[in-house]
């Protein structure tokens, strides 16, 4: 179950396909098919799989995308478009009550991978956040002032989304006390198919978390991995 609660700490943060992240910011963007990126002070050769998509069960992942890992640990993921069943709405199309997050396409539907895993053969290896600092010295990752981090989410039509809503979330173990997550987004507006999401901590106490989310390539992030197994 190690590699599990790993996994749920930080899905958290991924953009609206969770229910669990603060995010503010505006913004446009074109979607993208692939992801390249290379790991941080990789020494395990090729052979191993970079993957993208969600853990259901200690057996059972979603795939949304994957690429072979090259001994100098570079890969390239080919995205998916995720199955239906992955998807959920943004804002109910059926719905008369007010919305939390309104998207101007109420058709459109959204799905926020749950991070990435590198697999060797069929067994998890390592998993990996895409970000701006190495987290790796903690017992596991926590939110911190000024964090960025990668988030790359699918979106199954152009939108414009704006709105706030405030949620409970029980994401880390250590706590005594319910944290709060408030989401604001202002005016964003994202591609059909799969987009760049970055999103940085801006505030933080100890029952809340705020990030703000701009539409970006990780130009400026690295990619550091943390063997599980």
């Amino acid at each position: 179950m190690k590699h599990l609660t790993y996994l749920f700490l930080f899905s958290f943060l991924f953009f609206l396909g969770c229910e669990e992240e603060s995010t503010t910011g505006t913004g446009d963007n074109t979607a993208i098919t692939t992801i390249t990126g290379k790991l941080e002070n990789w020494t395990h050769g090729a052979g191993k799989t970079i993957k993208i998509g969600n853990y259901i069960t200690q057996t059972e992942y979603q795939i949304v995308g994957s690429g072979a890992i090259a001994a100098d640990g570079s890969f390239a993921i080919a995205l998916l478009t995720p199955p239906e069943s992955y998807l959920n709405y943004i804002q109910s199309p059926d719905s008369g009550a007010p919305a939390g997050i309104t998207s101007s396409d109420r058709n459109a539907r959204v799905y926020g991978a749950g991070g990435f895993m590198i697999f060797d053969g069929s067994n998890f290896f390592a998993f990996v956040l895409c970000m701006n600092r190495d987290f790796r010295a903690d017992t596991f990752w926590v939110p911190t002032v000024n964090d960025q981090i990668y988030q790359p989410t699918y979106f199954t039509a152009r939108t414009t989304l704006n709105g706030s809503e405030t949620e409970e979330e029980d994401w880390d173990p250590r706590a005594t006390t319910p944290t709060y997550i408030t989401r604001v987004v202002n005016n964003v507006t994202v591609a059909a198919g799969w987009n760049n999401v970055i999103g940085t901590v801006t505030a933080k106490t100890t029952n809340t978390v705020t990030f703000n989310m701009t539409l970006a390539a990780p130009t400026n992030l690295k990619w550091y991995y943390q063997r599980v197994n």
